[in-house]
């Protein structure tokens, strides 16, 4: 620790606020926040056990400064923006490699489409999921279309310049809105259906589905039978993940951390329209090796840009 490190210390206030530490080239290594900033700020350079990650960022810190706010809440706010400005190299501690896929909606659009996607943004659309451990979003929205005969084209609605339907309206798998075969109205009551079956509610599609196999197996046609006893089966899957206690509309994610006093491990269950829809684990690191600060750094790192928040989040630890 230098001289103007242990001068700027005991200047330190005891109000709620953010700390800046920089290297040795003036560039931010870290951001976080403080209830009591002395007494955060003084934890990096005078507590005994470290992690070697956090021993390693105090070597790194050639400098600091602080920024005082009215409340810890204003804190977490200045923090999360700081942290979006500079990307400190040891604020980065999410560690999972895996991207889950999602359903998007635009419902402003004329005739609105589902399309799959890994990164969902905050554009007005409407995102289901994320789909993991064994509910393949692909099946999920062939089942939507299948159904509700959606369009899957990339085409831009209403186009006067189309006049011939797709093969996929020929083959019963789309009701051709390009074309004027649905009005707005019947096609938005369409989506409407597939909306309600996305939030929970099933037991039509599940209707649709087996009267479609029934009706193709009397025809002879068994190859096509085959794969609506398929979509079936995938069906069946998602109705396991529901919780009988939940609302079909109740979206949470529940997160567990746990700490062997070196490292942190996050747990996270994920919720959607009352169904179970997988969990992930994740390596989260503390610089001052305190299990709050751990938790508020993850709820940071994963809820901070405000996208695709659930309607409540579970914490074992206040």
């Amino acid at each position: 620790m230098n001289e103007i490190i242990e001068q700027k210390i005991k200047m330190l206030p005891t109000s709620p606020g953010v700390y800046v530490m920089l290297g040795s080239d003036g560039q931010v290594i870290y951001v976080g926040k403080a209830k009591v900033l002395k007494n955060r700020v003084k934890q990096y350079f005078y507590s005994g056990f470290k992690t070697e990650k956090v021993a390693a960022m105090v070597m790194n810190i050639a400098d600091f400064y602080y920024i005082m706010t009215n409340s810890e809440i204003d804190a977490l706010s200045l923090e999360n923006n700081l942290i979006k400005k500079y990307k400190p190299r040891y604020n980065i501690l999410l560690k999972d490699d895996k991207t889950y896929p999602y359903l998007k909606v635009k419902l402003k659009d004329p005739f609105p489409r589902f399309e799959v996607t890994r990164k969902p943004k905050n554009d007005g659309a409407k995102y289901f999921g994320p789909f993991m451990g064994g509910v393949s979003v692909k099946d999920v929205a062939e089942i939507i279309n299948e159904c509700y005969l959606l369009r899957t084209c990339t085409q831009v609605l209403p186009n006067s310049k189309i006049t011939r339907e797709c093969l996929n309206y020929h083959i019963g798998r789309c009701s051709a809105p390009c074309t004027g075969r649905i009005s707005k109205a019947e096609y938005r009551e369409q989506v409407e259906k597939a909306l309600d079956f996305l939030s929970g509610n099933d037991e039509t599609a599940e209707e649709i589905l087996t009267e479609r196999m029934r009706s193709l197996a009397e025809e002879g046609k068994f190859e096509l039978a085959i794969n609506f006893r398929d979509k079936l089966k995938m069906l069946e899957k998602i109705k396991e993940r529901k919780i009988t206690d939940l609302n079909r509309f109740v979206d949470l994610d529940v997160i567990s951390i746990v700490t062997d006093g070196i490292y942190y491990t996050v747990s996270m269950l994920i919720l959607r329209s009352g169904r179970m829809q997988g969990g992930k684990n994740y390596s989260v690191s503390a610089p001052t090796g305190d299990i709050a600060e751990a938790l508020s750094e993850f709820i940071r790192a994963c809820y901070g840009d405000g996208k695709l928040l659930p309607h409540e989040i579970v914490l074992n630890k206040e």
